[in-house]
């Protein structure tokens, strides 16, 4: 995580200045993510009508503090901030750097994207049932003149799609390539043990907080340049 445009400390709303009409505000954070590339693109979720907390609302990733996000572990895995100037920053108390982290676990959480983890992400460009187009950042991982990523479970529908139609493009580098697809599971083990290796410290993070430390329902996707 990096530190975005510096705010004077002063301007912050404080939770004491909320109105909260009795209502306890717990502490939590939220992040606002954009993609201006070639248009503006803002990421936001939709929550369910089943929902007990703002049913059917609009709204962006995050969620309340975690005990485990004021870990004394995680400093050492941020730029630009540190524990005292996040302090200062928001005007919280002690443990602020707790509300970087829980916006960066929620979002990997909820939407599955990984913000400022370090390594290289290329851009997926994904179509659905209708034929549009979304761009989704992933990881990617290579050996021997063949390359893997994952995006998707054994139940997704658009793996489902990718048998029928195996073309895929990626942007990578800056330059967009077209691949033939395919569903890899006997991979599986080569593809975590890659991905390791190439991203380190935040393979594990993604895998701790997704769940995915002890069973992946992912299937990774080999990838092979088109003639």
């Amino acid at each position: 995580m990096t530190q975005p445009e510096s705010v004077p400390p002063d301007e912050y709303p404080r939770t004491d200045d909320l109105p909260s009409d009795g209502v306890p505000v717990r502490s939590a954070a939220t992040l606002l993510l954009l993609d201006d590339r070639p248009d503006l693109h803002v990421l936001t979720l939709r929550r369910t009508t089943r929902s007990t907390f703002v049913a059917d609302h609009t709204l962006f990733p995050g969620g309340a503090l975690d005990p485990d996000d004021g870990d004394a572990r995680w400093p050492d895995l941020v730029r630009g901030w540190t524990p005292a100037s996040a302090d200062d920053a928001l005007g919280t108390g002690p443990g602020a750097l707790a509300f970087w982290i829980a916006a960066v676990r929620e979002t990997i959480e909820e939407v599955g994207i990984a913000v400022e983890l370090g390594g290289e992400v290329v851009t997926l460009h994904r179509t659905d049932a209708t034929g549009d187009v979304s761009r989704v950042r992933i990881w990617i991982v290579d050996k021997d003149g063949t390359s893997w990523i994952e995006h998707g479970d054994s139940e997704s529908t658009y793996l489902a799609r990718l048998a029928k139609s195996p073309e895929l493009v990626l942007e990578r580098e800056g330059r967009e390539t077209s691949y033939v697809a395919t569903p890899d599971r006997d991979a599986d083990a080569l593809y975590h043990q890659l991905r390791r290796e190439k991203y380190g410290i935040a393979d594990q993070i993604v895998a701790l907080v997704t769940g995915a430390s002890e069973e992946c329902a992912g299937v990774p996707v080999r990838l092979q340049l088109t003639r």
